[in-house]
């Protein structure tokens, strides 16, 4: 991910947004925060998401608007609480989309299906788009759609490669700005 010319990118996207909706951004992080952050948690970050949250913003603007790095676990009505579950000290296990009819949850397990992870976004009715920062799939993005469709899933490109923070997030401006541009 070039953060310069994501930067610039960003810069068109709110230029061409008159309604003013692309314009909340809160301030980016510094590296002692984000180190703070690494240490208190015993993970490292993914570089591409470091490097956005360090030298572009801690949350704002994006897919359905990204949360600061300190809503990591923000509940926003979902049916599971992450102080009964998410650890980021734990590995996400999951490697493939899970149905709720493949998984039953039970006190004990419902939240530990997504330790490991960041929440990145929350995309309605209860359901995350998430960044694995722990396990196997580690730095890749999913989606946690249990409180609407009962699935787990990761984010695909077109050509069905996983996505990471940076390529996700460059592809919702390329988007938006071809919108604004097409409109």
């Amino acid at each position: 991910m070039d953060i310069e010319k994501l930067k610039e990118r960003l810069l068109r996207l709110i230029e061409l947004d008159v309604e003013g909706e692309y314009k909340f951004i809160n301030e980016p992080l510094t590296e002692d925060q984000v180190n703070d952050f690494e240490k208190k948690y015993q993970i490292k970050l993914p570089a591409d998401f470091r490097v956005f949250i360090t030298q572009l913003f801690d949350g704002g603007v994006g897919p359905f608007q990204i949360m600061p790095l300190n809503y990591w676990d923000s509940i926003h009505y979902v049916h599971y609480l992450d102080s009964l579950g998410n650890l980021l000290t734990k590995p996400f296990l999951l490697k493939d989309k899970i149905f709720q009819d493949n998984f039953r949850p039970t006190e004990s397990n419902s939240n530990s299906i997504i330790n490991g992870t960041i929440r990145i976004c929350h995309i309605g009715c209860g359901n995350f788009i998430f960044l694995v920062v722990n396990g196997e799939e580690y730095g890749n993005m999913w989606v946690d759609d249990r409180a609407s469709n009962d699935e787990i899933f990761p984010l695909q490109n077109s050509n069905s490669h996983r996505m990471t923070f940076g390529q996700w997030y460059e592809r919702w401006v390329d988007e938006r700005i071809a919108y604004f541009e097409n409109a």
